[in-house]
């Protein structure tokens, strides 16, 4: 993804060595089977009601960290107009379903209605992210682009702000080395959902939290940075010190 790719790697790296030494859990009752986790998530502006969900998901814990321009573009973003016809006019079939069958609605619609330039390769971001009536317009567009427009079509359909998400990480073709991209992540009651912009299906992981053992990683998918309404994270792994010692 360019420099911005191989800049946000490096701090990826660098938030796994913080994951691997601030997550590092004590089993404190092998009864109780309770862990503790040695670190504290930071203050945040936004009340707690209001706040994103952690995405723990496909495998990994997120750690939250300090907002990065990506994440500020993003919280920006839940506030921007939604009177676009283009936008009115693709959701409009949609309405009357379920939140999942919408948001399976929004990722055909969106992946059909847009060429992604350069799919093979990894996406880097420009810097300018189009509002979904430009790029439907337009019928072309990145992997933050797509995005942007999958968020924007389910803010339409009421879907709420602190419940999208921007995800950026690797997406594994066959046996080659993997893309790297962005994508939407939505999460509804306990569950994410993911939107691909090379593929139609969603891909769903269950909420898991700190203190349980994470899902299986995905064979598709594995998150590096994530972005929310005015909260931002890495993803990691979590160690117990257990597992170490066995």
């Amino acid at each position: 993804m360019g420099r911005d790719w191989l800049k946000s790697l490096r701090q990826f790296i660098c938030g796994l060595a913080v994951v691997g030494l601030t997550m590092l859990a004590t089993e404190t009752s092998a009864q109780q089977g309770q862990v503790i986790t040695q670190w504290q998530a930071p203050a945040f502006a936004l009340p707690e009601v209001q706040r994103p969900i952690g995405p723990n998901v496909f495998g990994t814990v997120a750690l939250p960290i300090r907002a990065r321009s990506t994440g500020t573009r993003w919280t920006k973003l839940m506030n921007a107009s939604l009177d676009q016809p283009a936008l009115t006019n693709m959701v409009e079939g949609a309405r009357g379903l379920s939140a999942q069958q919408q948001a399976a609605y929004v990722q055909t619609a969106v992946n059909h209605s847009i060429r992604a330039g350069l799919e093979r390769h990894d996406c880097s971001d420009d810097g300018y992210w189009a509002a979904a009536s430009e790029t439907l317009t337009r019928g072309l567009g990145d992997c933050f682009d797509i995005a942007v427009a999958k968020m924007e079509a389910l803010r339409l359909l009421g879907f709420e702000s602190r419940n999208l998400y921007l995800t950026t990480g690797l997406f594994r073709q066959g046996e080659g080395r993997g893309r790297g991209s962005a994508a939407l992540l939505v999460h509804y009651e306990g569950e994410f959902w993911l939107l691909p912009d090379h593929s139609d299906q969603l891909l769903v992981s269950s909420l898991s939290v700190p203190a349980e053992q994470p899902a299986e990683p995905s064979p598709d998918f594995t998150p590096y940075f994530t972005y929310g309404v005015g909260m931002s994270w890495v993803h990691g792994t979590l160690v117990k010190r257990s597992s170490i010692a066995g």
